[in-house]
């Protein structure tokens, strides 16, 4: 009799417990995942000349020729900072994802973070799946101030005129997710390391973690995972 009244009270406490646990349906199966872009999709960005100087001007004038598409709109912010913003066939425009990545001067036949992240860019506008706009942020190396800025003002009322003043082109929906791409300028690269952890101390979904592992492992690219970032570009901000 004891046990069945145990029972009783946990099926009659059951919905209060189960606020206290979240089941994800959206997991990840890690080992199904395929690499579905080609060398052939990044090419052309990776074989593009990188900007010899560091400008917002410059960087935006780069970024309108690298992209050449009209579907793909790019604004400048506070002078220094630029961002693209691309949005999805199937997106509502209720979220986003945010790529930071820092610009730098290159010589010759450099690749950075910009190279990828256009080469990104460029090949998730031509995909029916995503549900989500895409939103490229570049700022300068030196100044980690950018990000923080660009993140308050587009975080900021919209019936305040000076704010708006910021964007002058309507926002992409909550941010859900950020990423900071930082590839400074080189030939070559040996490795990559991937930094889990925000200045907040916020974790990402690991499984998107275990899935940059797999893919690593299956093209032989030598991957770290550190829960240190030398640089000021992650700040509270972007947790």
């Amino acid at each position: 009799p004891l046990v069945y009244v145990i029972g009783l009270a946990y099926i009659a406490l059951l919905p209060e417990l189960a606020v206290e646990y979240y089941v994800d349906e959206n997991a990840f199966i890690v080992h199904s995942i395929q690499a579905a872009s080609t060398s052939h999709d990044i090419k052309p960005a990776l074989n593009l000349p990188g900007p010899d100087r560091v400008s917002g001007e410059i960087i935006h004038r780069w970024l309108s020729d690298a992209l050449g598409t009209p579907s793909i709109s790019i604004r400048g912010f506070d002078n220094d900072a630029v961002y693209a913003l691309l949005r999805s066939r199937r997106s509502n425009g209720e979220d986003s994802i945010v790529i930071v990545v820092p610009y730098y001067a290159s010589k010759g036949n450099q690749v950075s973070g910009l190279h990828i992240a256009t080469a990104l860019l460029k090949y998730l506008n031509t995909v029916k799946w995503l549900a989500k706009d895409i939103i490229l942020l570049c700022v300068p190396g030196n100044n980690p101030d950018a990000v923080s800025n660009w993140v308050s003002a587009y975080h900021s009322d919209y019936s305040n005129r000076n704010e708006s003043q910021h964007l002058p082109m309507e926002r992409a929906g909550a941010i859900r997710a950020a990423l900071i791409l930082d590839l400074p300028p080189s030939t070559e690269f040996h490795a990559l390391s991937l930094v889990c952890q925000t200045g907040q101390g916020v974790l990402p979904n690991f499984d998107m973690v275990a899935i940059a592992q797999y893919m690593m492992q299956q093209h032989n690219i030598p991957l770290s995972i550190s829960d240190h970032y030398n640089s000021s570009l992650l700040r509270p901000s972007m947790g």
